[in-house]
């Protein structure tokens, strides 16, 4: 998945567009995460080093850029029809 691509995933039962979080997806976070600890101390840092580097990425990074897609949608005119030229 890249920055931006918020159609995988699966999707509340109720269509709402909640994504509902699984064991299988808490699994594979935490073994993406365990790969980068080993990665860090191979380079010498520490695990709090890590963690507090995943960290700030992922507040900088990822949750603003999520934040942000819930807040444009209700900002964009619910009258515009596309023509196709836009951008």
């Amino acid at each position: 998945m890249t920055l931006g691509d918020e159609t995988s995933g699966a999707r509340g039962a109720e269509g709402n567009g909640v994504r509902q979080q699984t064991p299988e997806l808490h699994d594979l976070i935490d073994t993406k995460i365990e790969a980068l600890i080993e990665d860090a101390h191979a380079g010498g840092w520490s695990t709090d080093d890590a963690l507090m580097a995943i960290e700030q990425v992922v507040a900088r990074r990822w949750l603003r850029h999520r934040d942000a897609v819930q807040v444009a949608p209700p900002a964009l005119n619910q009258n515009f029809v596309s023509d196709g030229n836009e951008g």
